[in-house]
């Protein structure tokens, strides 16, 4: 079976998501009291689902967030909605998932395991996913207050006063 992604290039992908980062506001993605929002795009359950994977591809830790409890699964529908050529690349990574209760069942290296079956079968698909999580998370104001960011000119807006690229290295030592 052939990936959905296969017709979707790098440079679509990127054109995409700046479309998409454009179109979404930074404060409106996060979750409010466990509360998932609404997708615009995507349904509840895919929504609850991509919550579960947002926070297994980036898990809290120390300081840092989880990728889905700060909501990037919402800035991710945004993006959905501003850019549908992303649609089908994503919405295959969450069909090839079994349901949620499954998935909340499942030890986190089973999960993993999961997510790593579905990474080999559908790459390009799976590539999108980590990039468009990666857009939303890092700009995520509690991701960059984590970072060691400072206010903007713009309300609300964080930016990286300093960034220390020692901190990446146990990311690139796992890649």
């Amino acid at each position: 079976m052939s990936d959905s992604l296969s017709e979707l290039s790098r440079r679509a992908f990127i054109q995409g998501v700046i479309a998409a980062s454009a179109a979404t506001s930074v404060a409106g993605f996060g979750i409010e009291d466990g509360h998932i929002p609404h997708g615009l795009v995507l349904t509840d359950e895919q929504m609850r689902k991509l919550t579960m994977v947002l926070n297994r591809l980036i898990p809290a830790e120390g300081a840092m967030p989880g990728a889905g409890t700060v909501g990037v699964g919402a800035f991710i529908d945004q993006a959905l909605n501003a850019a549908p050529h992303l649609r089908a690349p994503l919405t295959a990574i969450l069909k090839a998932l079994p349901d949620r209760r499954e998935l909340a069942s499942l030890t986190d290296d089973a999960f993993d395991e999961q997510l790593r079956a579905i990474e080999r079968k559908h790459s390009e698909s799976f590539d999108v996913l980590v990039q468009a999580t990666y857009t939303g998370y890092y700009r995520h104001p509690r991701v960059l207050a984590a970072l060691g960011g400072v206010a903007s000119d713009q309300e609300g807006e964080l930016l990286l006063d300093r960034f220390n690229l020692d901190a990446l290295k146990h990311v690139r030592a796992v890649t």
